[in-house]
């Protein structure tokens, strides 16, 4: 078995907002078919991460790197034509379109041929467990369906590099476990994942590298038994309480 290519990199990468630095000179490097777990307290720059991934923002210094192409200063769009997806925390289907029409909105990115997108996206709504609601008003579906859908719709891009920011948050277990189970069956096919999780649980079962950030700075990075015996990570994040 070969040696895993690098298929994302990102080098000393910072970011202020007002004097106050939200990403520090923050690198590191990901295999491609990896799930990496990206966790710290709340305001310690994970989703601004994701924003300078994926060109929502700028960043003041540093370079992004995907597939051994600087995307530092592309555009959004840009940058999923190229294979990264993402979701977001708030969820915000085209609530007027059905789940299905959502998900081919997505997949047109890929397939010019309308025809070639619904089926793609068909396919999609069975891997994501959303068969049965691909003909409901995407406005009226449950919070953990309309999480589902923005997953949907991230992965019918085609996206070769996945970016998940909070997917479980607000699932009772039952739908943790759906969701975890998707993730480990497409992780399998061959995409990569970067997820932001608070829910220790769901983060630590499937990731096979974790990521530590707090006040903006990477304090601690590797397998989730590492990480969890952290000191630095136990201080600033877990709790004395966490067993892995």
């Amino acid at each position: 078995m070969g040696k895993l290519k690098i298929i994302f990199q990102i080098k000393k990468v910072s970011k202020s907002f007002g004097g106050v630095k939200a990403v520090n000179q923050v690198s590191f490097q990901v295999q491609e078919k990896k799930i990496i777990g990206l966790i710290g307290p709340n305001g310690a720059g994970k989703t601004t991460l994701f924003n300078l991934i994926t060109g929502f923002l700028k960043p003041d210094e540093g370079q992004v790197y995907f597939q051994n192409r600087d995307i530092t200063n592309l555009k959004p769009h840009k940058i999923c034509q190229l294979g990264i997806g993402r979701t977001f925390q708030v969820v915000r289907p085209l609530s007027t379109l059905t789940v299905l029409e959502n998900i081919v909105t997505a997949a047109l990115l890929r397939h010019n041929n309308y025809k070639e997108a619904k089926e793609y996206a068909i396919y999609i709504a069975q891997i994501t467990g959303l068969t049965s609601k691909i003909n409901k008003m995407a406005g009226g579906i449950p919070i953990a369906e309309k999480k589902r859908l923005g997953f949907a719709q991230a992965l019918a891009t085609g996206a070769k590099l996945l970016l998940l920011d909070e997917v479980a948050a607000g699932l009772n277990p039952t739908e943790v476990d759906k969701f975890l189970n998707i993730i480990r069956k497409i992780s399998i096919e061959g995409l990569t994942i970067i997820m932001v999780e608070h829910v220790m649980k769901a983060v630590m079962s499937v990731a096979n590298q974790i990521l530590v950030l707090d006040h903006g700075e990477l304090i601690a990075q590797g397998r989730p038994e590492e990480v969890t015996n952290n000191e630095k990570v136990i201080k600033a994040y877990l709790g004395d309480q966490y067993k892995f």
